[in-house]
């Protein structure tokens, strides 16, 4: 492989699709709101941090002449992601992607609590934005899918679903 930037654009075309990310304003949404941007894509960014799914939206929109739309939303709440759909769909009329990306953002000091002292209620709300989340969030938009009689929904997950993880590389946490 040649080092220098990698042009997504010839590697895949997007051009007119409509993707929903959630967990858009995050470390790993940032990346794949860009890239599918660089790919033509119009971007829903859904996050409840809405001022910083704003900013990313301008940035997007200057550097690609995309076409994103910043929605605030409570991915733990049915009404909150009918609401973003529904804005979605009063903008685009379509969804071509749903990409389930929010994750529940552990506090370090969450880290450093022994198990048998975690917080019930952290637990609770990690389950609910990991996990409940993207059940709500495929069936509210797989409705909308059905109807076009097409779609794609991508989870995103931890490897740590599938493999223990090394608990030396964790130190004390």
């Amino acid at each position: 492989m040649r080092s220098g930037k990698i042009d997504v654009k010839k590697l895949f075309d997007l051009s007119g699709r409509v993707v929903v990310l959630t967990g858009a304003s995050g470390l790993l949404g940032t990346q794949y709101a860009i890239g599918l941007s660089q790919a033509g894509a119009n971007v829903v960014l859904a996050d409840i941090d809405y001022n910083r799914c704003n900013q990313l939206a301008r940035d997007l929109q200057k550097k690609y002449g995309v076409d994103p739309l910043p929605v605030r939303v409570d991915i733990t709440s049915k009404q909150s992601i009918k609401k973003m759909i529904s804005q979605t769909i009063k903008k685009f009329s379509k969804i071509d992607v749903l990409v389930n990306n929010a994750v529940y953002p552990e506090s370090k000091k969450e880290r450093l609590v022994a198990f048998d002292k975690f917080p019930l209620l952290s637990w609770n709300k990690a389950l609910a934005v990991n996990i409940t989340s993207m059940f709500l969030s495929c069936q509210e938009v797989s409705r909308i899918m059905l109807r076009q009689k097409n779609g794609v929904i991508i989870n995103v997950s931890s490897i740590y679903g599938l493999v223990a993880a090394d608990q030396r590389i964790y130190g004390n946490s």
